[in-house]
């Protein structure tokens, strides 16, 4: 007996279907498998036409899943696993790809060195390296990312690989003539950068905050830049200022530090797992050196 075609849709208007659905949108999907954008975008059509249902509601802001969409494509992705194992198991071994997210300022100032080190010891993962913002929607697309988010708030399943430590920092030179002891030189200091000076200042017991003065800087990476030039204290995460300390680029002002409730988090998709096991047992040794 002849079955309805609508039972054998092809393999590329499958994936097409599962790639949109895990990435969140077309055009991830369409780097995942190496096509176009708008192959992706006809094939998932023409698999609906076959099948006789809108698999995906298309919004302003991406697709989504319809309720029908959702239980057909969680139907289907075994079957998907299935058939990938099967190609795995004749081919010769290769690299698996990580997209690897990370908050910019800990990427370029902390993670970016060490990142060799990874290559060298999971020879079976290739990293593709992208820098994000604080927020997690951006880490969307990655297979594993390190982001910053506030301790309590953070997302399902996140592991959290250091707290964000503030500590005041600037050039040796600049350190040594404050004698180390940024709460009694208040009255004589540089200009100060960066943000959490109240947090700082009450973990000092300081009675009036000190508050920034000349250049506000958004970012921590400009900050740590405006530090090593000698233009003033930037109260930076300890673990972005390490190599800095370690290598006497710059000096801490005061062995006071302050935490503001945030920290950085291990994130990953829930296909992505093993990577995130991977690649938190390389990280974690790294991290505990921080405050070595």
């Amino acid at each position: 007996m002849m079955l309805p075609a609508r039972l054998y849709p092809s393999l590329s208007m499958l994936r097409a279907a599962d790639a949109s659905a895990r990435l969140g949108g077309f055009t991830a999907a369409a780097e995942e498998l190496n096509i176009s954008q708008s192959a992706v975008s006809q094939a998932v059509r023409q698999l609906e036409a076959q099948l006789g249902i809108t698999l995906f509601e298309r919004t302003s802001g991406g697709i989504r899943p319809t309720g029908q969409g959702r239980r057909y494509l969680e139907a289907i992705r075994p079957a998907l696993d299935i058939i990938a194992a099967a190609g795995e198991s004749i081919s010769e071994p290769r690299q698996r790809r990580i997209v690897l997210g990370c908050v910019r300022s800990l990427l370029h100032n902390w993670l970016l060195p060490r990142l060799p080190g990874f290559a060298e010891t999971k020879r079976t993962y290739e990293l593709s390296v992208i820098g994000l913002c604080r927020g997690l929607e951006e880490a969307r697309n990655c297979d594993v990312a390190l982001i910053l988010a506030e301790r309590g708030d953070q997302p399902e399943a996140a592991v959290e690989v250091a707290r964000e430590v503030l500590v005041p920092v600037c050039l040796p030179l600049i350190a040594s003539s404050l004698g180390g002891d940024l709460e009694e030189a208040s009255s004589r200091l540089p200009p100060l950068l960066g943000s959490g000076w109240d947090a700082w200042s009450r973990a000092a017991g300081l009675a009036d905050p000190l508050k920034p003065a000349g250049i506000r800087f958004r970012d921590t990476s400009a900050s740590l830049e405006a530090a090593r030039a000698g233009q003033g204290i930037v109260l930076a995460p300890e673990i972005i200022c390490r190599d800095d300390l370690a290598h006497g680029r710059l000096a801490k002002v005061s062995a006071v530090s302050a935490e503001r409730g945030r920290a950085y988090w291990l994130v990953g998709k829930g296909d992505a797992l093993p990577l995130v096991s991977a690649f938190r047992e390389w990280l974690q040794p790294l991290v505990e050196d921080v405050g070595s």
